[in-house]
C-alpha cells in the first residue's frame, strides 16, 4: 500500500468527548509554531530549542504524507486551543502498529490544567486502541514535569522505566478500567 493510499485511511478528523481532533493543514503552522516555541510549552518538550519558520514548513512537509506519525490542532468550541500527535516508534506505518506514543499540550490558558486535557487524550486514545488497533500505547515524560506523569496515571499509564526520561505504558484493558471511571465526569 502506497504513502497516499494508508494516508487515506487515517482519520483526517477525530471527534468525541466534545473536542475535535483535525489534521494540521498548512495556514495552521504559524500558530502552531508560535505555541511550541512558547517557554509555557517548550520548557516540557523533549527538545527545546526554538523553531525557525523554515524549519517548521520543513517539517510540515515531511509530516504531511507520511504513514508513521499524524497531527491534530485540538478544537474545543470550535476554536483550536493545543496539538495532539501520534507516531510509532518501530517505524511501522500506524494503522495495525504495535505501539504508538501519543504527545499532546493545551496552548489556551483557559483550558490549561483543566479537566478538559482529558478529552483530547481520550479522543486520541481511543482512536489508537479502536481505529489503528494498537496494544499499547508509550509515554515518555520529563522527570521533572509531575503534571504529566500525574495525568498519564489517571488515564492508566504505568511507570516501566526511569532513565533521562520516566516512561510509561498504558496496555488496552488498564486504558478501559481508568478512562470510564474520567468519562463520568465528562461535562463538555
Amino acid at each position: 500500500m502506497t504513502n497516499s493510499n494508508l494516508k487515506g485511511m487515517l482519520s483526517p478528523i477525530l471527534e468525541g468527548n466534545g473536542v475535535c481532533l483535525r489534521a494540521i493543514e498548512e495556514q495552521d503552522l504559524e500558530m502552531v509554531r508560535q505555541w511550541r516555541n512558547d517557554p509555557k510549552i517548550s520548557q516540557f518538550m523533549l527538545t527545546q530549542h526554538t523553531i525557525s519558520i523554515e524549519q517548521q514548513k520543513q517539517w510540515y512537509e515531511h509530516i504531511r504524507d507520511i504513514e508513521t506519525q499524524q497531527h491534530f490542532v485540538i478544537e474545543y468550541k470550535q476554536q483550536p486551543i493545543g496539538i495532539a500527535n501520534i507516531r510509532t516508534l518501530s517505524g511501522d506505518q500506524l494503522l495495525g502498529a504495535e505501539t504508538i506514543e501519543p504527545g499532546l499540550y493545551i496552548y489556551d490558558d483557559r483550558y490549561r490544567g483543566s479537566f478538559l486535557a482529558f478529552c483530547p487524550a481520550l479522543t486520541l486514545n481511543d482512536y489508537c486502541f479502536d481505529t489503528l488497533r494498537c496494544n499499547k500505547i508509550i509515554a515518555r515524560v520529563l522527570p521533572n514535569n509531575d503534571a504529566a506523569f500525574r495525568f498519564n496515571a489517571m488515564l492508566g499509564y504505568a511507570e516501566v522505566s526511569r532513565e533521562e526520561l520516566i516512561t510509561m505504558e498504558l496496555l488496552k484493558a488498564q486504558y478501559q478500567l481508568s478512562s470510564e471511571k474520567i468519562r463520568k465526569f465528562i461535562r463538555y
